[in-house]
């Protein structure tokens, strides 16, 4: 099981086998990758564009996404350690990863930066705590990093240069 939490964490040659599927997935419209899968998308933070081709791509891969909002739709949920349970949270990060873990084949997690502590928010808390938790693999769609967005970046300048290998090439994004 790997987690897709930033580009970083990926060798190149993972990233590049990355592309060349999302290159094939592109030319072939829709496939079967994910039939029969499931896929939690839980969104800490409103969403538009990620929201929309998330789902759509689990749809259109033949896969079924269920969309949570933790403190709108389902119960908010604790991070840290040793909390007495008695706030606004109803759930704890180990039991929630682990039980979605269970119903699901990967979770995709959006949580924003707070951007009141920044020795805190560099620490990626909530998606670093779904990734210890869960039993499925866990994807970061937004939260300190976008690395989905660098991957759609990358495609687009493979596409229009024929390479990654942007090495003396002149763009702008």
């Amino acid at each position: 099981m790997k987690h897709f939490l930033n580009t970083q964490d990926w060798h190149r040659a993972d990233l590049d086998a990355l592309l060349a599927d999302a290159a094939r997935f592109k030319r072939s419209k829709f496939g079967d990758a994910l039939k029969g899968r499931s896929i939690a998308l839980v969104f800490f933070n409103p969403s538009m564009r990620t929201r929309t081709s998330f789902e759509l791509g689990a749809f259109q891969l033949g896969g079924h996404a269920v969309v949570l909002q933790p403190g709108k739709d389902a119960w908010p949920i604790e991070f840290d350690l040793g909390t007495v349970m008695d706030g606004d949270t109803e759930e704890h990060i180990a039991e929630v990863a682990r039980v979605l873990g269970r119903y699901v084949d990967l979770i995709g997690v959006r949580a924003f930066p707070k951007f009141v502590d920044w020795q805190r928010d560099r620490e990626d808390i909530v998606l670093k705590a779904f990734a210890k938790y869960s039993p499925v693999p866990v994807i970061n769609m937004e939260t300190i990093t976008h690395p989905c967005q660098e991957l759609a970046h990358a495609l687009a300048l493979q596409e229009h240069f024929g390479s990654t290998d942007l090495r003396g090439k002149k763009y702008v994004l």
